[in-house]
Formats: C-alpha cells, sequence, structure tokens
C-alpha cells in the first residue's frame, strides 16, 4: 500500500510511515456480521492448531542475537549472516534508506545506546574511495560545482518569474476586457438612442451608461495594476481622461435633466482614479 500523506509505497501492516512518519490509519470497515464470522474462524483455528504449533516452538532453531549495524549514517541490527536489516528498537523489517521506521516511528539517526553514531570502517573507506575518485576525474572541487549551479539558477529564476507575470496578465486580459467592451458597446447604444431622440429619459439613460462604463474601466484599470505592478500606464490614463469628459459634455448639455447622483458617481470616479495612480 502507500502512504496518502507522502505517496511512498509502505508495508501493508506497517501503522507509519517511513518517509514521512505519518500514522497509518485504517480505512477498511467491516460489518458486525463480517467481524463476529472472522472472530470464530479464528478461534476454531487456534483451537486446532494449537499442539501443533506448541510442538513447532521445541523444534525452532535458538533465537540468534541482533547485532548492531550502521549503513550512510543510520544505525540498525541484524540477525547472523543475514542481509536483511531491523530496527533497533522493534525488531521489525527496515528500509536502508528510510530515517523512520515504519512500524514504530522510531528514529534510525538516533543511537541505541549511550554511543555516539560512528560510521564503519568500510563505510568510511568507501566515502573516501568515491570522494579521490571524483577529485582524479574531474579535477575541480565540488564547490565549483554548486556556484555554477547556484549563478544558472539567478538567470533562470528572473526569467521564470517574468514569464510568469506576463501569462498572469494576459490571463487576466482575457477575462476581464470582455467584461468592459460589454459595457461600452452598451453606453454606444444608448448614446445613439439619445441622439437621434433626444428626451429626457434617453438623456437619463445615456450619461447612467455612460458611468457605468468608466466605472468598468476603472475596475479593469485597478486589476491590471495589482497583476502588473509597476510599469507605463499612461494610455489607460489617456482613456479615463476622454471617457470623464465625454460624460461631463452630456451631463453639462442636459443641464437640470440629468442624473441626480452625477456628481457623487464622479466625485468617486475621481478619488478611486488618484489611487490608483498613486501605487505606481
Amino acid at each position: 500500500m502507500f502512504c496518502k500523506y507522502c505517496g511512498k509505497q509502505i508495508p501493508e501492516n506497517a501503522k507509519f510511515c517511513s518517509k514521512c512518519g505519518k500514522k497509518i490509519q485504517e480505512s477498511v470497515i467491516r460489518s458486525l456480521e463480517d467481524t463476529n464470522s472472522v472472530v470464530a474462524n479464528v478461534a476454531v483455528n487456534n483451537t486446532e492448531n494449537l499442539q501443533v504449533q506448541e510442538s513447532k516452538a521445541e523444534e525452532k532453531t535458538p533465537v540468534l542475537e541482533y547485532k548492531d549495524i550502521s549503513i550512510n549514517g543510520r544505525r540498525f541490527v541484524y540477525l547472523g549472516d543475514s542481509s536483511k536489516v531491523f530496527c533497533p528498537k522493534c525488531h521489525n523489517k527496515a528500509d536502508i534508506y528510510s530515517t523512520l521506521c515504519s512500524y514504530c516511528n522510531s528514529s534510525f539517526c538516533e543511537p541505541t545506546s549511550n554511543e555516539t553514531i560512528k560510521p564503519l570502517k568500510s563505510e568510511l573507506s568507501a566515502r573516501q574511495e568515491i570522494s579521490l575518485d571524483f577529485t582524479e576525474k574531474s579535477g575541480k572541487k565540488p564547490t565549483k560545482r554548486i556556484i555554477i549551479i547556484a549563478c544558472i539558477l539567478a538567470i533562470i529564476i528572473p526569467v521564470g518569474l517574468k514569464v510568469k507575470k506576463e501569462i498572469a496578465v494576459k490571463s487576466y486580459e482575457a477575462r476581464m476586457w470582455p467584461v468592459f467592451v460589454s459595457s461600452a458597446k452598451r453606453s454606444k447604444e444608448a448614446t445613439n438612442e439619445y441622439l437621434e431622440n433626444p428626451t429626457i429619459a434617453n438623456s437619463k439613460a445615456a450619461e447612467a451608461a455612460l458611468l457605468d462604463m468608466i466605472e468598468a474601466y476603472l475596475d479593469y484599470y485597478r486589476g491590471m495594476v495589482a497583476v502588473k505592478g509597476k510599469g507605463d500606464y499612461s494610455y489607460m490614463n489617456e482613456n479615463m481622461e476622454s471617457f470623464i469628459v465625454a460624460c461631463e459634455n452630456i451631463h453639462r448639455e442636459i443641464g437640470l435633466y440629468g442624473l441626480r447622483e452625477f456628481d457623487t458617481r464622479m466625485a468617486q470616479i475621481r478619488a478611486e482614479w488618484r489611487a490608483i495612480k498613486q501605487q505606481y
């Protein structure tokens, strides 16, 4: 089975993950009838095989003593000439590449006694051979490789961040620009209706539609600054200025028949526009 937290494959009866140390919870839930049936079968089998197990226990070979062994800076134990290693605490089978026991969650990096963990002589000689082999073949110190990798990352990371920002800007434009275009279309239709039939109702509708379009563009402007950050937004400021002038001209032409809330909404638009420009 696999650990649901980190995905590492672990033994079926493991209680802890040998990689992340999380406790493994049982996911199989049996019904009461199935449980009673299983318990009954186990009891019958235990009764029938009790004498056989006792006789086999006497014929077993003597228990071998566990001996300590250090592998890759981790402490394990082994039995006799066996190539398998076990947990020093619970004596269950252990993975030499893990730092935690998948059964008792104890650390293999901690000493089993008051002594500190020391690598075996064979391990030390192997490390020295690897180090010498690397030096002879490459003629370069390991720190040079680290410096080269760091330099490469210093170039790649800024480029990656720039590409990520460009993708975010394009995604925002594709999502929010149609909203403004739809509002601008409604404003154009209302303005044409007012020019063809300049009634009080049409004048107010044209003025309200134009205010809605300005607010939609202001929302688009605000979001663009948040996604893109500092930059040149002169073209957007020019658009905002032209929209506001057009709306004020219509309001001035309508006069007393214009929207009562025009001054309030226009003051809010100018205040928000000023706040956006201060961000960059």
